[in-house]
């Protein structure tokens, strides 16, 4: 699976989670957010390499399911 879609997958399983536990949705997208940024230091701090639209992506996968969410409720 392309790692890309991944990353999305993740964000979108994210902020689901935090929508499910009864978070508000904007802090839901912080949530998502905060993992996204930090996911992609870990792997700077791990292998030298920060890749944005990794971050990007995760966070799009979270903002697609929130606004998933907010348009069907």
């Amino acid at each position: 699976m392309n790692d890309k879609i991944l990353h999305a997958l993740f964000g979108f399983i994210i902020a689901w989670r935090c929508l499910e536990i009864g978070i508000y949705w904007w802090l839901c997208l912080i949530i998502v957010i905060i993992v996204g940024v930090a996911k992609e230091v870990y792997d700077y701090k791990s292998y030298g390499l920060f890749d944005k639209r990794d971050m990007i992506a995760t966070i799009l996968g979270g903002i697609a399911f929130l606004i998933t969410e907010i348009l069907i409720l």
